[in-house]
């Protein structure tokens, strides 16, 4: 475990005096009448403006859920207006009651409106933008900074976790911390290279593939048509290759014999060009059969070689030809370090935790992809080439698109394109840097549009969604997403209309190939950790911390009602221990166990175990929590010891067979959900399926990764295993809280800043704010005719045709990087001043 310097005394010198009454007096149920007294003791009650943009993600259940009254897995009946499980629950745990006043607005509005239309004295809590809660005035939150003794689970969270801290901290000088944070998961990889895992096998491991009869100009042409805004290239290659041409390149890759350990993997350029050369070799015949003539070429690339046939035959190349090149290569140019041929099944270039594969390799295997749909399944084949993608976001929005550009961070090795705050990160001397400061930025993602321009990434100019499951009426068939596990790992779209197998795991099987919509590891591209010279490996900034969203205490609410700090100082406290992030991540335990549950989740209780030999206790906490030496053993809840399901290396809860039929859209206890009183129907989608029948997975609190693993379908979990021992072995490098021994360069960002008042009026300028609204919007959710300048230049590289943003008044796309640089760079770099600041007075708190 990482050792990290306890919080300095003087970010908390302030504590108030006297001690927290966490007993608040108060019986554990109300009664039928809702009131809130037992006998002479009043029960506090807080109001909750907690929520997640929609009436149905509050801590109570609305209309639109439940029309009537519902018995829900946990056996239990809610009306419509009830509080949800989880939160009746704390509700009984802390007697403290809950009142539901969720103004249904996005997060950035939760703050602002409330604010600017005086509305705080309403509200004892109240989530919302990070960035709004600490561009409030001083004196608008409760300091929580001044209450962390009153909360020592909350207090030993953040001393475990510097950067979390940093990214609360709204005031330097005082080390004021003026909101707590949101987790869907902490320290651990977030979005994954996701990819259709039996269309691999299908292409790689398959003797036969005379069915890919398409060629590349047809698919590329039955695209024209949809994306009307780009210059599609038909009849010759648009890819160019990145990683290089000749000589060799090596990466660490995990080892297949010994997977906790890693080899080393040689990429062989010019043993590629040599054996594409010869005719006699299986390389040299592929390469002559579709290009009508033999290579002649210098480059042993992949790239190169498809681009050969493609140029040569106008477009007229089948995809078993281009299969054929790709197969012969693999066998080829990926040798072990004695020059032996690495991959015994081709697949596992992809597939498996030893996977090497970069943005040269998958331009090929799109290529393959687009061509070869009748390899593929039956409901593939029914939409046609026009719908069939290599790549795309899960939706065609900004809000989705943006994953595209992250996605050509990995690809080409660039850093700040999925940072936690915009597009800053630090360099290898701890200073702030922002991606838009970097020519390599534009040029890299304008690489990207030479794939929109062959038909192989999506650009969403039908406005129809990207599935990477079954194809309906208003989706493309996509091959790759970089998104979440479990929300797109799932096979449930639109099975019932397309009459396929569904399985309780979530496995469809279709025509000839089963589904298997998995992660695979991150690409291998070339990283400059030094600023100069470039490394070979894999790396990844998607890593889960401080979402940009929170809860902050309005101080007009609760500052001068000691009663009520107590309590949201309590809540607060048992969100981050070890019960409250159980509770609020699964629902109430089942004290029945698994048979006619009375809650969401149980276990096994250890018997002849000590307590305190397993667990231990934070400073001040009356509560206990399993040591990291018996985690993979046992979990405590309620201070006893169980075991339960394993989950990346320790014991979670398992939930109950009830909670899990449910999920998957059978009938438990008379209910269905989607029929009848359940009016919602959140079959097979995780998040609001938690937030909107159990109130878990709102925006408040340490939501523990397990219920979602639980939930996540039989591929997904096997993809997210293999890139777990990537992460382990450290074949996959990654950004993390602390850098010791490492270059600052690998260190997390906070995910706000605490500007000072001068600070953020230059920032809330009409010049800068239009860097976020306009140039580099990434929170629409309607569609992409709004783009930022990112996803334009993936989409249409430096097309000085189109129209910046898709905005006719805005002039057209620049015609280079420097270009870019020229229009923004002032303000960028007076942002990446004023981070740098505010960074610099962080580091003065001592914490990291």
């Amino acid at each position: 475990m990482n050792k990290y310097k306890k919080i300095a005394t003087a970010v908390v010198a302030t504590v108030m005096a006297g001690t927290m009454a966490f007993g608040i007096a108060g019986c554990k149920n109300r009664g039928d009448n809702g009131d809130d007294t037992d006998g002479d003791k009043t029960r506090v009650t807080l109001r909750l403006n907690v929520g997640d943009s929609n009436a149905r993600r509050a801590v109570s259940f609305h209309s639109d859920i439940l029309a009537g009254n519902v018995t829900l897995p946990d056996g239990k009946q809610y009306g419509s207006s009830s509080l949800k499980p989880a939160w009746q629950a704390l509700s009984d745990e802390l007697e403290i009651n809950f009142e539901n006043v969720f103004q249904n607005r996005s997060s950035d509005a939760q703050i602002t409106t409330a604010i600017n239309q005086n509305e705080l004295a309403n509200y004892d809590l109240l989530t919302g933008s990070g960035a709004q809660i600490i561009n409030a005035a001083n004196g608008t939150w409760v300091n929580l900074a001044e209450h962390l003794d009153k909360m020592p689970n909350y207090k030993a969270f953040l001393e475990a976790n510097p950067i979390v801290y940093l990214s609360l901290t709204s005031n330097t000088t005082n080390g004021a911390m003026y909101y707590a944070p949101y987790f869907d998961g902490n320290d651990d990889i977030e979005k994954y290279a996701l990819a259709k895992r039996e269309w691999v096998r299908a292409i790689l491991d398959a003797d036969d593939v005379s069915a890919a009869t398409t060629t590349y100009k047809e698919q590329v042409q039955a695209k024209t048509a949809i994306n009307n805004k780009l210059t599609m290239s038909p009849t010759s290659a648009a890819v160019e290759a990145f990683m290089g041409t000749t000589g060799t390149w090596k990466v660490d890759t995990t080892d297949p014999s010994n997977p906790s350990k890693t080899v080393k993997l040689v990429v062989n350029y010019n043993a590629a060009n040599a054996a594409a050369k010869d005719d006699t070799t299986p390389l040299g015949i592929a390469v002559k059969a579709a290009a009508g003539k033999g290579y002649n070429g210098n480059s042993g690339n992949i790239v190169d070689l498809m681009n050969f046939a493609i140029n040569e035959k106008a477009g007229v190349v089948t995809g078993e030809q281009l299969i054929k090149i790709l197969q012969a290569y693999i066998d080829v140019a990926y040798q072990t370090d004695a020059g032996a041929k690495f991959y015994a099944t081709r697949s596992d270039v992809f597939n498996s935790a030893s996977a090497a594969w970069d943005a040269d390799l998958l331009a090929a295997m799109y290529r393959c992809v687009v061509t070869s749909m009748n390899l593929f399944d039956d409901a593939t084949k029914a939409k046609g080439l026009g719908d069939l993608f290599a790549l795309s976001g899960r939706q065609a929005t900004t809000q989705r698109c943006v994953d595209i550009v992250a996605f050509v961070g990995e690809l080409y090795g660039i850093r700040g394109l999925e940072s936690r705050y915009e597009y800053t990160y630090f360099d290898n001397e701890n200073k702030v840097k922002d991606a838009r400061q970097n020519p390599a930025t534009y040029d890299a993602l304008a690489k990207m549009s030479a794939m929109a321009k062959e038909g192989l990434l999506y650009t969403g100019e039908k406005l129809v969604n990207g599935h990477a499951s079954y194809a309906s009426s208003d989706s493309i068939q996509t091959f790759m997403m970089h998104d979440y596990v479990q929300t797109q790992t799932q096979a449930g779209f639109n099975t019932e209309t397309q009459g396929l197998n569904l399985t309780q795991d979530g496995v469809v099987s279709s025509g000839a190939l089963e589904y298997d919509f998995a992660p695979i590891v991150t690409p291998v591209s070339k990283w400059s950790v030094d600023g100069t010279n470039t490394q070979i490996m894999r790396f990844t900034e998607s890593w889960r911390a401080v979402k940009n969203t929170g809860f902050c205490v309005p101080a007009a609410a609760v500052g001068n009602d000691q009663n009520k700090l107590n309590a949201v100082l309590k809540l607060i406290d048992y969100l981050f221990s070890n019960d409250g992030q159980i509770l609020m991540t699964y629902g109430a335990q089942s004290t029945n166990g698994n048979t006619n549950p009375n809650g969401w989740w149980y276990a096994t209780e250890a018997t002849g175990v000590n307590l305190d030999t397993v667990a231990e206790k934070h400073a001040g906490s009356d509560q206990y929590h399993v040591k990291d030496s018996y985690a993979g053993q046992y979990f405590i809840y309620k201070n006893k010891v169980y075991s339960g399901t394993p989950y990346n290396g320790r014991q979670i809860p398992t939930i109950t067979d009830a909670n899990r039929n449910f999920y998957y859209g059978k009938e438990v206890n008379g209910f269905t959900q989607g029929v009848g009183n359940a009016k919602v129907n959140r079959r097979f989608n995780y998040t609001d399926y938690a937030r909107e029948y159990i109130g878990a997975c709102l925006p408040i609190g340490n939501k523990d990764q397990g219920f979602e693993y639980q939930a996540t379908s039989a591929c997904g979990l096997d993809g997210a295993s293999i890139v777990a021992t990537a992460l382990n072995n450290g074949s996959i490098q990654h950004l993390m809280q602390d850098t010791t021994g490492l270059s600052d360069w690998y260190r997390l960002v906070p995910t706000t800043f605490p500007f000072d008042t001068a600070a953020k009026n230059i920032l809330n300028g009409t010049s800068m704010t239009k860097l976020t609204g306009t140039y580099f919007l990434n929170n629409s959710k309607t569609d992409v005719s709004r783009i930022n300048m990112f996803i334009g230049l993936a989409f249409h590289g430096y097309d000085t045709n189109v129209d910046l943003c898709y905005i006719e008044s805005e002039g057209k796309m620049l015609a280079n990087a420097q270009g870019y640089i020229d229009k923004i760079g002032n303000l960028i770099n007076q942002r990446v001043a004023l981070a740098q600041a505010a960074w610099e007075g962080l580091l003065t708190l001592d914490i990291i």
